[in-house]
């Protein structure tokens, strides 16, 4: 797949006639925009604190970060801009796309506008396992493997809360109390045996 490219402008907002614009690389895989630090510098722009990023070889750097605005087709957003290194190609990151309602067309390798900005919340891994396991009982066959993945997906090694018991009772097909009779039987569940 090739390279997605859009003309960016980043403005200073405290003194919104200082710009620079280029040719920006828009890179799903990183969170924030990046600028080689002189044309920042050029701007007015001063780095205001420093982020850990990870690079997609695993290793981590510490940046000089700002906020600033950015503009592009036709939108204007705020975000954090990263001082990059003077050499650096600048990149477009998924915040900025995202704050807009733009996304990448990975086929045609264009950006392309949402009818909306996406408003709604997206659920966190333990509130969509707990959905589901309210969604979906299943048989008592596969019940050392559903307990493993109830588990796994609470994020425990056994069920902390009262709730998390209630749902993997009624996820196993079970309709008693879970503290009195899945402790007894499971003793994966029982909060009080500590490592």
């Amino acid at each position: 797949m090739g390279a997605t490219h859009v003309t960016v402008t980043i403005r200073n907002p405290a003194a919104p006639h200082r710009t620079w614009e280029g040719l920006f690389l828009v890179d799903t895989g990183a969170t924030d925009c990046l600028v080689p630090r002189p044309h920042l510098e050029a701007i007015g722009l001063k780095p205001q604190g420093q982020r850990t990023y990870e690079l997609a070889n695993g290793a981590e750097l510490k940046l000089d970060i700002a906020v600033g605005q950015i503009e592009f087709m036709g939108e204007l957003v705020g975000g954090t801009i990263i001082f990059g290194d003077a050499d650096a190609e600048p990149l477009l990151g998924l915040t900025a796309l995202e704050s807009v309602g733009i996304e990448v067309d990975p086929l045609n390798q264009r950006l392309k506008r949402l009818p909306a900005v996406r408003l709604k919340r997206a659920a966190s891994p333990k509130e969509n396992a707990r959905s589901e396991l309210k969604a979906k009982p299943l048989s008592s066959k596969a019940a050392p493997a559903r307990r493993t993945a109830v588990c796994s997906a609470v994020g425990e090694e056994r069920a902390d809360t009262n709730r998390d018991r209630e749902l993997v009772a009624k996820w196993i097909g079970r309709q008693q109390s879970p503290l009195d009779s899945l402790t007894s039987s499971y003793s994966f569940l029982d909060a009080r045996k500590m490592p």
